[in-house]
């Protein structure tokens, strides 16, 4: 829908593929890509793109007036970035980690802008219900309550979604299938990147929240 929208847009305002590109920054071959859907852009190109072809970014990604509820001048929708991989060194909503957005209610969110989707990678966190390949919703915030699951980077690893639980001279990464190992990591090296709220399951509509609080009791190391 995104890219055939850009396209089509794009035609409208007779412009070519590099016109476009020189209009917000990019190459003609990511325009392209753009269009077919090989590569999803950015908020903030998202934003530069919608303004560039004299439209709306609701209107770009497929929503348009006649979706508000009466007497409403925003949108009830907004869309939530999906990121498959969050890196050390990296902004976390890199064009090249987002793969697509997802419409979400915007009432259901506080502070939309704050919220992304994180693809899952494993079985880690089975225990809790979080499957290989589920979306999570994620809620960006450099702090979390003992025992809560977040999405935690340590060192310079790929970010992770485990429980976290601090001691006086560690955190402990801990994952909720007990054939994994927890992680233990010095509290200089972890960087806490956002807490889990909810899980959106494949082929529904909505997101379904599941527990987040506090998982089995780990007692501390000696």
């Amino acid at each position: 829908m995104l890219g055939k929208n850009i396209k089509l847009f794009r035609e409208r305002k007779g412009l070519t593929q590099e016109e476009l590109g020189r209009l917000v920054g990019k190459e003609k071959s990511t325009i392209g890509c753009y269009e077919t859907g090989a590569r999803t852009p950015g908020v903030e190109t998202l934003a530069l793109l919608a303004g560039a072809l004299g439209t709306t970014m609701d209107e770009l990604t497929g929503l348009t007036r006649q979706d508000y509820p009466p007497g409403k001048k925003q949108s009830p929708i907004v869309y939530v970035p999906v990121v498959g991989t969050i890196s050390a060194g990296q902004p976390l909503l890199a064009e090249q980690h987002i793969l697509e957005y997802k419409p979400m209610p915007r009432a259901k969110l506080k502070n939309a802008a704050t919220y992304f989707f994180l693809v899952v990678k494993g079985d880690s966190m089975n225990g809790d219900g979080i499957l290989d390949g589920d979306l999570v919703l994620i809620r960006q915030q450099p702090q979390v309550e003992n025992g809560e699951i977040a999405v935690v980077m340590c060192g310079e690893d790929e970010a992770t979604l485990k429980r976290v639980y601090r001691f006086s001279d560690h955190i402990l990464l801990q994952p909720s299938n007990p054939r994994y190992p927890p992680l233990s990591c010095p509290p200089e090296s972890v960087r806490i990147i956002g807490r889990y709220t909810g899980l959106l399951e494949r082929d529904t509509a909505a997101p379904e929240r599941r527990s987040a609080g506090p998982g089995p009791e780990i007692p501390p190391r000696r």
